[in-house]
C-alpha cells in the first residue's frame, strides 16, 4: 500500500504526541525501555511521513499482493479503462500528452521510417496511445497505486524556471520509464506504434474473448453454398435481447431513435430499476425521434443536452453531473461530426451474461422495422420496407466493458473530437479450433481510433492483406484512399497472373454522385454545369492503365446498383386518408476480403457452391476478413464522426455472412454502373451521351439471377 502524504493540523499532531507520551510512560513502568527505543525510529519515520516533513515524492511501503489478486487485476478492464479516463482525457491528459509522455518515452514513441512511409504519418514522433497505456497497466498490476501517484503528482506546468517542479518532473519521468524497461514490455509497447496492431483484450487463462456470435439481416441472402436464407425481423431480435429478465444494465448509442418497440423496452427497464443510458445525435432530426425522446422524458429519464451544457461554466457542469449520478439518462450527444455509432452493451458488470450488439442501421422505423416507415401504423404497403441493414451480437465481457467505457467518455465526460484519447484498435479472440487457430475480432472507434485514420490503417490494411475476391455492399463509398488501396491490390493481382475480382453494390442515391468511388471504379464521370448534366466515360481513369479492355467490361458489370425496391422516395396515402412519406436505401457498410475461392466447372460438380452472375463458381475458403455491423461509411467524413468499425479475421461465420449479403442483393439488382449512367442520361434527355456497353456475361449460364 502506498504511504500518502496528507497535511495534518497542529491539534492532531499534539494529540498524537500525547498518546505517544502515555505509551512511553507505560513502557517504562513495565521496564520495557529497550523495546521503546527500538520502536522510536519507526514511530518518528511514520509520524514525519504523515506530516509531510520527510515524505519523498515516491516512497512506498507496499503490502504484499497475492498472485490471485495480481491475475485478477491483470484482466480487470473496468479499472484499466478508469485509468485511461483519469489520465489520458481532459486537461490533465492533454498536459501529459504534450509535455510529459514525449519526454518520458522519448525513444519509444519514435516510429521507424518504414512505418512513417507506410501509414503516412506527418512526423516520426507520435502520441502515447490508449493501447500503449494499457500495456503498462496490464504488465504491472502490482504497481497501479504507484502509477496513479506518479501521474497525479505531475506539476500543472513545466515552467523551466521552477526548479522544484523540474526536479519533480524529471524524477517522475524516470519512474515512468521504468515501467517499460523490461524487454518483453518494451517490445509490446513499441509494437503498438504500428496502427494496424491491436491491443488484445485477453479475458484471462481458460476464458474466451467472444462467443455465441450471431448475424441477422433484414433481407434475403444467398450463401456461398448456394442456399437461400430468409430475412430476419431485426426489431424482434433486438427487443428479445434487451427485454430478458437477466438484463440488469443497458447502454446504447445510436444516431437516431424512433422505434416504439425499443423505446418501450427502455421505459420498462427503467421502471424495473435497471441501469439504462442511451445516446442520440444532438440534432434529433425527425418529429418521430423528438416524440420518442419526449416519451422517455415523461417516463422519468433525465434528458442531457450536451450542447446546451457546453455553454455553462465548468463548475455549473460539474454540479449537473453530480446531480444526475446514478440516474438513468438520455444524452443528446454533442459530437464534432455526427454521433453515428449504433452499438449496445448489456450487463457490463456481470461477466456471465455480458453481451454486445452492433448494427449497420439506425434504430428507426425506416432503418430496421419490417414495415419500414409504416411501422408505427396499422397499415402496410409492399413499397414500405426497411433500409437494407444487418446486426451482429455476441457474448463478451471485455467488449461490454469497452463499449461502456466509450459511452462514459462521450456521455458522462462529454468528450468530442480530439478530446477523445488517441487510440488504435482492440481485439478479442473466439474459441480455439482443433487445428490451433483462433478467429479474431478487431474493433476501433472514430474519431481518434485507428491512430486517427481508420480508412487507411484499418480498411486499407484489410485490402493489402487480401487473398482472393473482394465484395463491398456500401451505402456511401467516397474515400479516395480506399479506392487507391484497391487499385494497388489490382496491380498486385495482375502481376501474380490473377484476375482482379471485385464486386460492389451501392445505394443508387449515392453510387452515381460525382464523388462516388463506384462511379470512379466504373471508369465513368459526371459532367455537371449550369447548362448541362450527363455521364460519360472517364478516359483518364488510372484503372484503364491496369485492366485490359475485357477486364474493364467485367469490372463495370460487377459494380451494381441496389435492387429497385431501394431506389425510391415517395408518398403514399394510407386507408385512413393520410399521406405518408416512405423511402428505402441500401444502408450496409460492409466489406469482405477473401474467404471465398473461385473453382472450375469440373471442380464444382457434386459440390455445394454459388454460381454467380459473372458465370464463376464460388465456394467458402479458409482465412479471409470481413467488415460487418459497423457504422463507418467508407468516406473521409466518417473519420470525424462518432463511429464503430468491426473487422473479423479468420471467422467463417463473418465472411460467409458478408458474401451472402452481397449475393442476395446482386441477384435482385437489375443494372450495373454503365446501365444506370445510361438510364440517367435518358432522364437528362442526353441520348447523344449514351455509353456503349457490351455485356461480358451475357452468355453465362446463371441460375436464379437477373440478366446482368
Amino acid at each position: 500500500m502506498q504511504l500518502k502524504c496528507p497535511s495534518i493540523s497542529f491539534e492532531i499532531l499534539i494529540r498524537i504526541l500525547k498518546r505517544f507520551s502515555l505509551l512511553k510512560h507505560h513502557l517504562f513502568r513495565v521496564k520495557c525501555a529497550m523495546d521503546f527505543f527500538r520502536i522510536l525510529p519507526i514511530f518518528f519515520t511514520v509520524l514525519f511521513s504523515l506530516t509531510g516533513a520527510i515524505c519523498p515524492s515516491y516512497t512506498y511501503a507496499e503490502d504484499p499482493i497475492t498472485q490471485t489478486e495480481l491475475e485478477s487485476r491483470r484482466y480487470d478492464y473496468k479499472q484499466m479503462f478508469e485509468f485511461v479516463r483519469d489520465f489520458l482525457t481532459g486537461e490533465r491528459g492533454q498536459r501529459l500528452q504534450k509535455e510529459f509522455f514525449p519526454i518520458a518515452f522519448a525513444d519509444e514513441l519514435v516510429i521507424s521510417e518504414e512505418l512513417q512511409k507506410e501509414f503516412g504519418f506527418p512526423e516520426r514522433f507520435k502520441e502515447l496511445s490508449v493501447q500503449q497505456f494499457l500495456i503498462i497497466l496490464q504488465s504491472h498490476p502490482e504497481k497501479w497505486d504507484e502509477l496513479r501517484t506518479i501521474l497525479k503528482q505531475i506539476p500543472t506546468n513545466f515552467d523551466s524556471e521552477n526548479l522544484e517542479a523540474l526536479e519533480l518532473s524529471k524524477l517522475a519521468m524516470k519512474r515512468m520509464h521504468e515501467f517499460i524497461e523490461s524487454e518483453a514490455v518494451q517490445k509490446l509497447f513499441s509494437k503498438l506504434n504500428n496502427p494496424s496492431v491491436p491491443f488484445l483484450l485477453d479475458p484471462g487463462p481458460g476464458k474466451i474473448g467472444y462467443r455465441d456470435l450471431q448475424f441477422y439481416a433484414n433481407h434475403s441472402r444467398r450463401g456461398l453454398n448456394g442456399k437461400h436464407y430468409r430475412k430476419h425481423n431485426l426489431v424482434k431480435k433486438l427487443t428479445r435481447l434487451l427485454d430478458k429478465k437477466s438484463v440488469k444494465q443497458i447502454v446504447g448509442n445510436t444516431y437516431e431513435l424512433d422505434l416504439p418497440e425499443i423505446t418501450d423496452v427502455l421505459i420498462k427497464a427503467h421502471k424495473n430499476g435497471k441501469e439504462v443510458y442511451w445516446g442520440v445525435d444532438k440534432s434529433v432530426h425527425s418529429e418521430k425521434s423528438k416524440a420518442a425522446i419526449q416519451r422517455l422524458k415523461e417516463a422519468g429519464f433525465e434528458i442531457v443536452d450536451q450542447k446546451a451544457e457546453a455553454e455553462l461554466s465548468f463548475l455549473e457542469q460539474q454540479v449537473l453531473r453530480e446531480k444526475r449520478k446514478g440516474k438513468n439518462a438520455i444524452y443528446l450527444v454533442n459530437s464534432t461530426g455526427l454521433n453515428h455509432q449504433k452499438m449496445i452493451s448489456i450487463n457490463w458488470d456481470y461477466e456471465a451474461s455480458a453481451r454486445v450488439i452492433f448494427s449497420s442501421g439506425n434504430f428507426t422505423l425506416s432503418g430496421l422495422h419490417p414495415l419500414g416507415d409504416l411501422g408505427d401504423t396499422p397499415f402496410s404497403d409492399p413499397r414500405a420496407i426497411p433500409n437494407a441493414n444487418h446486426i451482429a451480437t455476441m457474448r463478451s465481457h471485455a467488449l461490454a466493458q469497452l463499449v461502456r467505457h466509450q459511452s462514459i467518455m462521450m456521455f458522462d465526460l462529454g468528450l468530442r473530437g480530439r478530446e477523445l484519447p488517441f487510440s488504435g484498435a482492440f481485439a478479442v479472440h473466439g474459441a480455439p479450433r482443433k487445428d490451433g487457430t483462433r478467429p479474431k475480432l478487431e474493433i476501433s472507434f472514430a474519431p481518434a481510433g485507428g491512430l486517427g485514420n481508420i480508412g487507411k490503417h484499418i480498411i486499407g490494411r484489410s485490402i493489402r492483406e487480401s487473398i482472393g475476391p473482394i465484395g463491398m455492399p456500401q451505402f456511401n463509398f467516397s474515400s479516395r484512399s480506399i479506392e487507391a488501396e484497391l487499385l494497388q491490390y489490382a496491380i498486385k493481382e495482375k502481376e501474380a497472373g490473377r484476375e482482379f475480382v471485385y464486386w460492389g453494390i451501392g445505394d443508387t442515391s449515392s453510387a452515381m454522385r460525382d464523388w462516388s468511388r463506384y462511379l470512379s471504379m466504373g471508369m465513368l464521370k459526371l459532367i455537371k454545369t449550369k447548362e448541362e448534366k450527363y455521364y460519360t466515360e472517364d478516359l483518364e481513369s488510372p484503372w484503364r492503365n491496369v485492366l485490359s479492355n475485357k477486364e474493364i467490361l467485367r469490372q463495370q458489370a460487377r459494380i451494381r446498383m441496389a435492387p429497385d425496391r431501394y431506389i425510391f422516395k415517395d408518398y403514399i396515402t394510407t386507408p385512413d386518408g393520410v399521406e405518408r412519406k416512405i423511402s428505402g436505401k441500401l444502408h450496409h457498410k460492409a466489406a469482405v476480403f477473401g474467404g471465398a475461392k473461385i473453382i472450375s466447372e469440373e471442380e464444382a460438380r457434386g459440390r455445394s457452391h454459388y454460381l454467380a452472375p459473372d458465370g464463376l463458381r464460388y465456394i467458402p475458403a479458409p482465412g479471409g476478413q470481413a467488415i460487418l455491423a459497423d457504422s463507418f461509411n467508407f468516406s473521409d467524413s466518417a473519420e470525424t464522426n462518432n463511429e464503430q468499425i468491426l473487422r473479423f479475421l479468420n471467422e467463417p461465420k463473418a465472411t460467409n455472412f458478408a458474401w451472402s449479403i452481397l449475393w442476395g442483393l446482386v441477384e435482385d439488382s437489375t443494372r450495373n454502373v454503365v446501365q444506370e449512367a445510361n438510364r440517367k442520361n435518358e432522364i437528362f434527355n442526353r441520348l447523344d451521351k449514351l455509353i456503349s456497353f457490351d455485356n461480358p456475361f451475357r452468355s453465362s449460364t446463371v441460375k436464379s439471377c437477373k440478366e446482368i
